[in-house]
């Protein structure tokens, strides 16, 4: 199927397009998962932040509680610094569970639900502790200790696993961040071991008294991993992409903690409490120490989270950026795809269909239509232009066509005027030459008929001669019978020799009458050589006048092809009549031949004959010398007999000759039959090509 430039151009464009608007949706579609994901990673290190500024600071809550419940001191001191830890701890728990209920990950809300129990746990047990460190030192409940330490750990536990589950789909999301997670993570596992020692080292100290067994075994194993989680982190930060926030915080630690003066007091107050030796300083002494000390450790990880938050929402600015950018290029793809159609269709599409409409009505042979678009100066415009000189061709080869028009007629006019006159010349010639060659057909015709009855006569009559040489051949039978006998009696002797003078008699004359009619079958044959001279020279007149006629025909052009296949039919009869008449006068020349020999003959017979004659009157004359005469006589009777064999013969001979010149008369009848049918034949063609010329 053949489709439109319109359709074509339409359909392409809109292919391109819509290319263009897949290409730009599969980038938008990407980027929208890119951000969706980056937005998912923010949200999560978000949340995670809220969980660990709440489990770093609940964990200053928690030892603050447990040792205030276990030592006398400033309640006031110790309450306020309690709800400063709890103000950050609620403000850290209720951003971080709005998180997690936006999010609402199946996945995770069992979890959720446990880390809820659990904060709510916390937040009843707040409220004996508070009830308990308002009395004095000796009525508190050291169950009130005991639970506080117990669910603030299950609380711990679940922020824990809530920010393990948070950590591992940020590495699934975003497997970049793996190392700053890792980072946090090893960071926060060193302040929790190191948290854990310090709780150790706070229990000995609030109750002046050395580590139990147990304890030096807590002690030195959490430092132990303290010390490895801490070395990972070294390791991490010495990486170069590492933010320098957190090589600045990594550094500090090192140097406030895990190394320095603090490293050697606290080495050498844990190897006094592990050697039975009693504290050498005060619970409070210690915690103002220790606490800034543990911060700067849990800034570490603080430090990684904001970084990782900081590269999140890197990420997410990235990638909304992008979405929001192949929006655009979508939106302004599909802008500039509708404008393009647009274009197209207006500056092209519309103006082609135009140019069509309009050739097509130039086509129709309507040459006033108007050619629009000749103002325009771009290939439409020249189209048209072309188009414009098409029209204006058009009107000047119409213009034309009429001029050759009227000169077509004028000259078809006066070629029939030609063609009539050439017909009446044509039937004033050839007409007298077909009348001529009908004459001569009929004068042919007539002496055929002459010919064959000729030829019918001389058979008839070489039958009687040959019938009468048969009997003449008898009589010579006879005759020899008789001369045999002859010695028997002279009567019998004279009687047949009258007889046979008698019959020498009439051969004679019956051989003088076979010559006679075998010189007029000559004289015939010759006048039909004559005859047969007079067809061939009619036959050659008759092939020139065809001659004629087919180079007039050719002249006459497509109206004279019919009168040129009846020129060429009479040219070939022409040729066959010639042929024939060949024939037959190669035929009269045979006869004319045997004839003469036949006359010879003849003539030799009636000699013989005559001498039989003489014979016989020579016996009737002198019947004494019978003997030797009888002897003569049979001789001669012999001679005779083949003499009169051969006159048989040759009479024969003469009667075939006879019966093949009147069959060479039928094939000239034939001819002239032949000719006379074509001549009316082409009296007929002649006629209808007149006819036809005339009425071109």
């Amino acid at each position: 199927m053949q489709l439109s430039i319109k359709t074509t151009l339409v359909s392409l464009f809109c292919v391109l397009s819509a290319i263009m608007a897949a290409l730009c949706s599969v980038a938008l579609y990407k980027s929208y998962g890119t951000f969706v994901a980056a937005d998912q990673v923010a949200e999560d290190v978000r949340i995670d932040r809220d969980l660990f500024r709440a489990v770093s600071v609940f964990r200053f809550e928690r030892g603050g509680s447990t040792t205030g419940l276990l030592a006398a001191g400033d309640i006031g001191t110790i309450r306020a610094r309690l709800l400063k830890d709890r103000e950050v701890v609620e403000t850290s728990m209720a951003s971080a569970l709005a998180g997690l209920d936006r999010q609402a990950v199946a996945s995770r809300s069992d979890m959720v639900e446990k880390l809820k129990a659990r904060y709510e746990a916390v937040v009843a047990v707040r409220k004996l502790v508070d009830e308990h460190l308002a009395r004095p030192l000796d009525q508190r409940d050291p169950a009130v200790y005991r639970r506080m330490s117990t669910d603030g750990q299950a609380l711990i536990d679940a922020i824990e696993a809530t920010s393990s589950s948070m950590e591992a789909d940020i590495r699934a999301l975003d497997p970049a961040m793996s190392q700053l997670l890792l980072a946090r993570s090893m960071g926060w596992a060193a302040r929790t071991f190191s948290g854990l020692s310090s709780l150790a080292l706070n229990s000995a100290l609030a109750e002046r008294r050395p580590f139990t067994p147990q304890e030096v075994r807590t002690v030195t194993i959490n430092d132990a991993q303290a010390d490895f989680a801490w070395k990972t982190v070294q390791e991490i930060v010495a990486a170069d992409n590492t933010p320098a926030t957190l090589k600045a915080a990594v550094d500090t630690a090192q140097k406030e903690f895990f190394s320095g003066p603090f490293e050697a007091m606290r080495d050498a107050e844990i190897k006094r409490l592990s050697s039975g030796e009693a504290p050498s300083m005060t619970i409070a002494a210690w915690r103002d120490i220790n606490t800034p000390k543990l911060t700067t450790i849990a800034d570490v990880a603080s430090t990684a989270l904001d970084a990782l938050l900081a590269q999140a929402e890197t990420a997410q600015a990235t990638a909304k950026m992008t979405f929001l950018t192949y929006g655009a290029v979508l939106i302004v793809s599909l802008a500039i795809a509708l404008f393009g159609l647009a274009v197209v269709i207006g500056r092209v599409v519309r103006p082609v269909s135009a140019l069509t409409r309009t050739m097509t009505e130039l086509a129709g042979g309507d040459y006033t239509v108007a050619v629009p678009g000749t103002v325009r100066r771009d290939e439409v415009g020249s189209m048209a232009n072309a188009l414009l000189v098409f029209k204006d061709q058009l009107l000047r080869n119409a213009e034309l066509e009429r001029e050759n028009e009227h000169a077509r007629r004028s000259a078809e006019e006066e070629r029939r005027r030609s063609m009539l006159a050439l017909a009446d010349r044509f039937q004033g010639e050839v007409g007298g030459i077909i009348s001529n060659v009908s004459t001569a057909s009929s004068e042919l015709h007539k002496t055929a008929e002459r010919m064959t009855t000729v030829a019918q006569l001389t058979s008839s009559r070489s039958t009687s001669v040959a019938a009468a040489a048969t009997q003449a051949s008898s009589n010579v039978v006879v005759v020899a019978s008789a001369a045999e006998e002859m010695g028997a009696s002279v009567d019998e002797i004279a009687r047949q020799v009258r007889k046979s003078t008698e019959l020498s008699t009439n051969a004679v004359a019956e051989a003088a009458k076979t010559g006679e009619v075998i010189r007029h079958l000559s004289s015939a044959a010759s006048r039909i050589g004559d005859f047969i001279g007079l067809i061939s020279t009619i036959a050659s007149q008759t092939n020139l006048l065809a001659l004629n006629a087919t180079i007039e025909a050719a002249r006459a052009g497509d109206a004279g092809k019919g009168f040129a296949v009846v020129a060429a039919e009479v040219k070939e009869l022409a040729s066959q009549t010639a042929k024939a008449t060949e024939e037959i006068e190669t035929q009269i020349g045979e006869i004319q031949a045997a004839t003469q020999q036949a006359v010879t003959v003849i003539e030799g017979v009636s000699t013989q004959i005559g001498m039989m004659r003489d014979f016989a009157q020579e016996i009737s004359t002198a019947v004494e010398q019978q003997g030797v005469a009888t002897r003569e006589i049979v001789h001669n009777v012999d001679q005779a007999a083949t003499g009169t064999n051969s006159v048989t013969g040759l009479i024969t001979d003469v009667a075939k000759n006879a019966d093949e010149a009147g069959a060479a008369a039928g094939m000239v009848l034939g001819a002239a039959g032949a000719l006379s049918d074509q001549t009316q034949r082409l009296e007929q063609q002649m006629a209808a090509f007149l006819a036809t010329v005339r009425a071109a």
